[in-house]
């Protein structure tokens, strides 16, 4: 954790978000790395908030007042350094696949709801499209790292011709990242710090080692 953050503060990286699935969400083992986590983030002047994500065939539905409850029971929503909104509210990102039910007005001081597909962008898949790169109202953008979510699973180990958006020492983020500023992006979400699973993460690596990293302090 030290040394992520060590490095997301050398890219100037204003916030993190964590992605945790509900079922990790339950157990000790997170909480007490949350906890950690939350105060190394303090130290390096770094906020997040908890991103739920979906690894089910099917995502549950979940319940505002449910999770709201859960989270400030265990103390998540007290940290100082949490994302929040303009009036000071927790943030709680969920994915888009997630039945969320209404929004409830009597947590609206406890816990903002934003979910992608819906207050925020959805996540970007297949091709990059750079013409397609356009901020929402509020001038938020979605940037990726790469995409190997097209490609055979033997292949995913290097960035081969079949990869849905090849890393090539940082060249398409570069590409994008010039779009954002092009199109007047004010806030980028980037997919993601170490995604390897999809192949977009910009952490040091034995792939390109610190290439993106160095483009993300540069740019």
């Amino acid at each position: 954790m030290e040394r992520d953050l060590d490095r997301m503060a050398e890219a100037e990286i204003s916030a993190v978000l964590v992605a945790v699935t509900p079922e990790q969400l339950l157990t000790e083992e997170f909480h007490e790395r949350y906890r950690k986590f939350a105060e190394e983030s303090e130290r390096h002047s770094i906020q997040f908030a908890l991103m739920l994500v979906n690894t089910l065939e099917t995502a549950p539905a979940i319940e505002r007042k449910n999770i709201a409850q859960y989270l400030e029971n265990q103390g998540f929503l007290d940290f100082k350094f949490n994302l929040r909104n303009r009036d000071g509210v927790p943030l709680l990102l969920i994915a888009e696949e997630f039945a969320l039910d209404a929004p409830k007005p009597e947590l609206d001081q406890m816990l903002c709801f934003l979910q992608l597909g819906h207050e925020l962008p959805a996540l970007p898949s297949g091709p990059l499209d750079l013409t397609a790169m356009h901020p929402t109202a509020g001038g938020v953008l979605w940037i990726r790292a790469g995409d190997n979510s097209g490609c055979a699973p033997y292949n995913r180990a290097r960035p081969t011709d079949d990869w849905t958006i090849r890393r090539r020492n940082g060249a398409p983020l570069k590409r994008q990242l010039d779009q954002a500023r092009a199109v007047g992006a004010t806030l980028l979400l980037l997919d993601s710090w170490n995604n390897y699973e999809r192949g977009s993460f910009v952490e040091n690596n034995s792939l390109d080692q610190d290439a993106l990293l160095k483009l993300l302090k540069n740019r």
